[in-house]
C-alpha cells in the first residue's frame, strides 16, 4: 500500500488512524480495534421540504377522487337517474341501455387498449374473440355482446374533425399515454376561469403544489394534426336527444371536462413541442374528441355522440404558463 501511495502521492495519502482521545487506534485482527462507533448526524431538511406532497389529476381536482388510476368515466349520481325518470323499453343489442357504472366503463377502455386490437381491422372476427374475453373478464352478462359489437364499431365509424377513427394506422395512435408535470397550488377556479372566460365557478377544490398526472386514452395523428380522443360509457338518458351534440356540449360543462381536456392538451404540448420542428399549436393540434359511446348509433344522425372542440391556442398556452408557476419559494411551503 505504501508503494502503491508512493507512487502516486498526489492521488493517494496514507494516514495514522486515532481513536477518539487522540492515539494511534487498535485496529486489531479484523480492522476495527478500538474504533469508537459512527453515529450519523439526522439531516433536519430545508423548511421547505416538509411540505406536505402527493399527486394530482383532473378526478381528485374535481371530484376528490383518486389519482393512481386513469380518468376513466366519471360516475355522477344526475346522471344515474332515479325511479321517476320516465322508462323506456329495453334492448339489449343496444348499448344505450347497458349497465351503468365505473365496472362497464374500465371494461369499454379495456378493450380499445388491448393491443391486439386495430380501429382499421374492427370487424375482423379476432375482435368479436378480444370482445368476449373481456366481457369475462370484467363479468359483464353476454346478452350485451351485440351491443358492446355496435359500440366498437360505431367509434370506427366516428369522425372528429377531420379524423375518422377507422382509418388510423398504428403508427398514427398512442393508447394510454401517461403524463406526469410539476405543478404548485394550481386551483380549479382559476382554471376554469381562464378556460370559460367567466367568474362563475363549479367547485372550490385545491391543488397542493407536486406533480399532475393523467392517462390520456388515445393520441390520434391525421394529415400532421395531433388529436386527443377520449371514451366516455356516462349514462346521459335512454332517448337520442339525449346525446345531440348541444346536450353533450352541456354534459361537458357540468361535468368539469372542459378542465380534464385542458389539462390533456397542455400535457400533449409538453409532450410534443421538443420532438416537432418549429411546433405550433394551431398548426399542429387537431382538437379534441369525447366520443360517448352510448349514443355513437349512426342510426340517430350526424354528430351524435361525438363532443368536438377545438380550444384557442392563446387559452392553452394561459393555462400553460399557470400550471407552470415557479415551484420551489417559501410560500409555497
Amino acid at each position: 500500500l505504501k508503494q502503491l501511495a508512493e507512487t502516486s502521492p498526489e492521488e493517494i495519502r496514507l494516514e495514522q488512524v486515532v481513536n477518539h482521545t487522540g492515539e494511534e487506534a487498535d485496529l486489531g485482527t479484523h480492522g476495527m480495534g478500538s474504533l469508537p462507533d459512527f453515529i450519523p448526524k439526522k439531516y433536519e431538511g430545508r423548511e421547505v421540504l416538509k411540505a406536505q406532497r402527493g399527486q394530482f389529476s383532473f378526478s381528485s381536482l374535481v371530484h376528490g377522487g383518486r389519482s393512481e388510476e386513469p380518468d376513466h368515466d366519471q360516475v355522477f349520481e344526475k346522471y344515474f337517474g332515479d325511479s321517476k325518470e320516465e322508462q323506456v323499453e329495453m334492448n339489449t343489442d343496444h348499448p344505450i341501455h347497458l349497465p351503468r357504472g365505473m365496472t362497464i366503463g374500465s371494461f369499454i377502455h379495456a378493450i380499445f387498449e388491448d393491443p391486439n386490437f386495430h380501429f382499421h381491422q374492427a370487424d375482423h372476427e379476432d375482435v368479436i374473440y378480444l370482445i368476449q374475453r373481456q366481457m369475462q373478464r370484467f363479468r359483464v352478462d353476454m346478452k350485451w355482446e351485440k351491443a358492446v359489437q355496435n359500440i366498437v364499431n360505431w367509434v370506427c365509424c366516428a369522425r372528429v374533425g377531420d379524423l375518422l377513427i377507422g382509418d388510423l394506422k398504428p403508427g398514427d395512435q398512442l393508447r394510454e399515454l401517461e403524463f406526469h408535470f410539476p405543478v404548485r397550488k394550481p386551483d380549479s377556479q382559476t382554471l376554469f376561469s381562464l378556460i370559460r372566460e367567466e367568474e362563475s365557478m363549479p367547485t372550490d377544490s385545491v391543488f397542493r403544489r407536486d406533480l399532475m398526472k393523467g392517462f390520456i386514452d388515445l393520441v390520434a395523428r391525421k394529415n400532421g394534426k395531433y388529436y386527443i380522443i377520449d371514451y366516455k360509457s356516462n349514462y346521459l338518458g335512454g332517448r337520442k336527444d339525449d346525446y345531440h351534440p348541444d346536450a353533450l356540449k352541456k354534459a361537458v360543462l357540468e361535468s368539469g371536462y372542459d378542465l380534464q381536456y385542458s389539462i390533456y392538451l397542455v400535457a400533449l404540448i409538453r409532450y410534443l413541442r421538443p420532438r416537432i420542428p418549429n411546433f405550433n399549436i394551431e398548426e399542429h393540434i387537431g382538437g379534441v374528441g369525447y366520443l360517448f359511446v352510448r349514443g355513437l348509433d349512426p342510426a340517430f344522425g350526424e354528430g351524435y355522440g361525438v363532443y368536438f372542440c377545438k380550444p384557442v391556442a392563446k387559452t392553452l398556452e394561459q393555462i400553460d404558463k399557470e400550471l407552470r408557476r415557479p415551484i420551489y419559494s417559501m410560500d409555497a411551503v
